[in-house]
């Protein structure tokens, strides 16, 4: 019996991964365009992953996942939001005992997306075995925890992890009365790349840009993929505020060196915005707003 699994986007056309993901993950595929056809399916088969391509404008899927959750759906469920380009609206990503919920960036990597979806069924697979029990094992944990915590391109940590981070990291520096620097970085023509090479080669390099800012940090500082081309790491522990500069003039030096893509050396900037705290911002929230404004100005100026 074929796992039952819906995909709901309001084209007829099948997304581009479709055909890698009948053959990686067999199943009874159904397709929906309103909330009305997907609750029919939902009704009438004990489905067990939902693919939502959501639209710029069209956020109502969000409120569904909700309601869903909320209802007395018994089933182990895997919601995975597939987010347009240059999304950034809500970016659903949490797990609860028998419910999942998680997100893919613009462009959708298929690799990426079958990941979570095999590490879903993975888990769910290890749940039914241990007769629906809800303290599963401290292994199957871990693997739960890095898939929704951590990148699953880079290894390191996701948006949501690093918020955890920045705020305990702030608590720490307030307490300690030491100066505390935020970089928000992005390369420079990513798109290019992309477009050039394609996306697997972009992959790769966002990969080695994630090695080389995670070999050339501190114990104590910590480095984030927080979506697409963009890494965040904060500097814990400074004398001043000129520490934070001088750092990371150094990392774009390292970071300048090229790479080697398709046999081919590669040059790539990156431009960068930086924040201190307590001089330049207060809190979380303000701490990554100004740090974003600092990464614009950066760009705007000619970027690198």
């Amino acid at each position: 019996l074929l796992l039952p699994i819906i995909v709901i986007r309001k084209s007829t056309e099948p997304p581009h991964f479709m055909e890698q993901l009948h053959c990686e993950i067999p199943a009874d595929y159904s397709w929906a365009a309103s909330e009305d056809e997907a609750l029919q399916i939902i009704l009438e088969k004990p489905i067990s992953i939902i693919l939502f391509e959501v639209s710029p404008k069209d956020t109502a899927w969000f409120q569904f996942s909700k309601n869903l959750r909320a209802s007395s759906h018994s089933s182990l469920l895997f919601e995975l939001f597939l987010l347009p380009p240059h999304y950034e609206g809500e970016r659903p990503c949490h797990m609860e005992a028998k419910h999942w919920v998680d997100f893919v960036d613009a462009p959708w990597n298929s690799e990426i997306l079958i990941q979570k979806m095999k590490a879903f069924l993975h888990f769910k697979d290890c749940h039914e075995k241990l007769g629906y029990q809800e303290d599963y094992n401290r292994s199957l944990r871990s693997q739960l925890v890095q898939v929704v915590q951590y990148d699953p391109l880079t290894g390191l940590p996701n948006r949501k992890q690093f918020l955890n981070y920045l705020g305990g990291a702030l608590a720490g520096a307030n307490r300690r009365k030491e100066v505390l620097a935020l970089l928000f970085l992005d390369l420079d023509h990513f798109k290019h790349i992309n477009d050039h090479f394609g996306h697997s080669v972009g992959d790769h390099l966002l990969q080695c840009v994630a090695e080389r800012l995670s070999k050339n940090i501190r114990t104590d500082d910590k480095v984030a993929r927080i979506g697409g081309d963009e890494f965040v790491i904060i500097l814990n522990q400074l004398d001043s505020a000129e520490d934070a500069g001088t750092f990371a003039e150094k990392l774009l030096a390292i970071l300048a060196k090229p790479y080697l893509l398709e046999q081919q050396e590669v040059f790539v900037s990156c431009s960068m915005g930086i924040v201190t705290y307590p001089h330049g911002a207060a809190n979380t929230t303000s701490l990554m707003a100004s740090v974003e404004t600092a990464l614009f100005h950066a760009k705007s100026h000619g970027r690198n």
